[in-house]
């Protein structure tokens, strides 16, 4: 059910294990640990509690169990470029008017590291999502915090 192997593992240090665990394979096989640079979108305040929270939390039952995009549900977001994250950010908020009041008006800089959680592999659009370790705290890795233009 579960992933696969190497994952199993730094399963148990994950923020909602327990939640993920009922989802079939998520995370995905193909999530890894690693270092990398990205970009999500925050409320200004970094410690906003949105900021640290899946959009499974944030909008219980959006993707139910059984929906194509549960597990995802359980990730954050982020991107591989800044430029990444503001194209989505302008082409979402064009259709959803809560859009900005979930995720917030600012993209921040991460540094991400092996000890954060699990990273698919972004898409197209430089999409990724992390399902982060239990110790992961966005305020501490994040450089800089700018607001969408």
């Amino acid at each position: 059910m579960f992933g696969c192997g190497t994952n199993a593992r730094k399963f148990e240090m994950m923020r909602f294990a327990t939640e993920i665990l009922r989802t079939p394979f998520c995370p995905p096989a193909e999530a890894i640990a690693r270092k990398r640079i990205a970009f999500r979108f925050v409320q200004e305040d970094l410690d906003h509690p949105n900021n640290n929270l899946p959009p499974a939390v944030i909008i219980p039952g959006r993707f139910p169990p059984g929906h194509p995009k549960h597990c995802d549900s359980w990730g954050l977001s982020f991107f591989t470029t800044q430029e990444h994250a503001i194209t989505f950010y302008s082409r979402i908020s064009r259709t959803s008017a809560r859009f900005a009041e979930t995720v917030g008006t600012h993209v921040a800089t991460v540094q991400l590291n092996e000890h954060h959680g699990l990273q698919t592999n972004p898409n197209a659009d430089g999409h990724f999502n992390l399902f982060q370790s239990k110790d992961f705290e966005l305020s501490k890795q994040s450089s800089e915090v700018a607001l969408i233009q």
